[in-house]
């Protein structure tokens, strides 16, 4: 078949096109749609630029201007449909395929293991709570007053020795220094105990 006739040229751009219009309507993902372009518009390999190799270059002169502009019509169709194919977005079916119900429950996230020292402790919490008794929580930053002084270790006493070093910065200047970390758990209860007018332990 020939391409310096008419008929000739009606019908290969007329299978041409129907065969990119059929081509198009299968386009349902961006695959298919990057498939499609790199088919027709491929600057090496495309079927378009084959055919302006084959067709265009080689046809005599006075056919080429009418060859020209049915070439000219068959890719500005490619780039129409490819236009809406990739404006379309994905296509009902995959979208069915897709769907997410929100009103389902979502995944709980598993928080990880309680470490076993915070779980002895609030299991002996609870052992003592049944007892009848309570949980009193302090401050980790205390003053010399609840520290030593309410515990019976005056100024000078020498017990302050080995436990009168966890000391807040900036108050090497004073006498006794206000604020200190709690030395030992035996200071938690004082603040308690002095607070409801029960005075310091003997």
């Amino acid at each position: 078949m020939t391409t310096d006739e008419p008929q000739n040229l009606d019908t290969l751009f007329a299978q041409l096109e129907q065969e990119v219009r059929h081509a198009a309507a299968s386009l349902h993902s961006p695959e298919a749609v990057e498939n499609f372009r790199l088919e027709w518009l491929g600057r090496k390999q495309g079927r378009l630029k084959q055919l302006s190799d084959q067709w265009l270059k080689s046809a005599p002169v006075e056919a080429r201007r009418e060859i020209g502009q049915r070439f000219n019509a068959l890719k500005t169709l490619v780039d129409s449909l490819l236009e809406q194919a990739a404006g379309a977005g994905p296509s009902d079916a995959t979208l069915a395929a897709e769907a997410l119900d929100v009103t389902l429950p979502g995944t709980r996230r598993l928080l990880g293991a309680e470490h076993p020292i915070t779980r002895t402790m609030n299991e002996l919490v609870s052992i003592f709570a049944a007892l009848g008794y309570s949980v009193g929580v302090g401050p980790e930053v205390e003053t010399d007053y609840y520290n030593f002084e309410s515990m019976n270790f005056p100024p000078g006493h020498p017990a302050r020795d080995t436990q009168d070093t966890l000391v807040i910065a900036n108050q090497e200047r004073r006498s006794l220094r206000d604020r200190l970390l709690l030395h030992d758990g035996a200071a938690g209860p004082a603040r308690p105990h002095c607070d409801s007018g029960q005075g310091a332990s003997e």
